[in-house]
């Protein structure tokens, strides 16, 4: 009796600690499509990069349009948020920018890497999303469709290659929203 507690108490502490697998989570996303060209920086209203503003998938960018040529990339990172006196949030967006790479072009191309099996799980952690925006040389850009991991987290390769890009701080500017 005292060993099948003790399982039990196993089972319910990795549920804990480990989340489980929905059925969304095994089910493929929509092909990629061109995606349209937006200003080449990011957005000043802090729309699709400011938590909770994200998609569902904050990964969900697009293709290339056609004919576009990468000529820059830029990063937005969102700091942790300030509470305000009237209980709004404020973050901090910087707008960080680099050179694009053949290594983060390859890791862009690279599928989604799905796993199949109910009895999988993925870590409970909170991921902070990659936010790139991909420019040319009018200053135009486009979001790039980011390869994701089963757990729904960029895969690896995007990691690295985002990391191997020297960085420089282009500019920072405030948001404010309710949550």
């Amino acid at each position: 009796m005292a060993r099948w507690l003790r399982g039990c108490w196993l089972a319910a502490l990795l549920m804990i600690t480990y989340g489980c697998v929905s059925a969304d989570t095994m089910s493929p996303r929509p092909s990629p499509t061109p995606a349209p060209l937006v200003d080449g920086r990011c957005p000043r209203d802090g729309d699709g990069v400011v938590h909770p503003d994200v998609p569902d998938d904050p990964y969900l960018g697009g293709l290339a349009p056609a004919g576009f040529v990468a000529t820059g990339v830029i990063r937005c990172l969102v700091d942790e948020p300030l509470t305000r006196k009237d209980g709004r949030f404020d973050y901090l967006v910087r707008e960080l920018v680099g050179a694009p790479s053949d290594v983060l072009s390859q890791a862009l191309s690279l599928p989604d890497d799905r796993v199949p099996g109910w009895h999988e799980a993925c870590p409970a952690r909170a991921e902070i999303p990659i936010r790139l925006l991909l420019v040319d040389a009018t200053g135009q850009g486009y979001w790039p469709r980011i390869p994701i991991t089963w757990c729904h987290e960029a895969r690896s390769e995007v990691y690295a290659a985002v990391e191997a890009i020297a960085w420089r701080e282009r500019t920072s500017f405030r948001v404010v929203r309710d949550r």
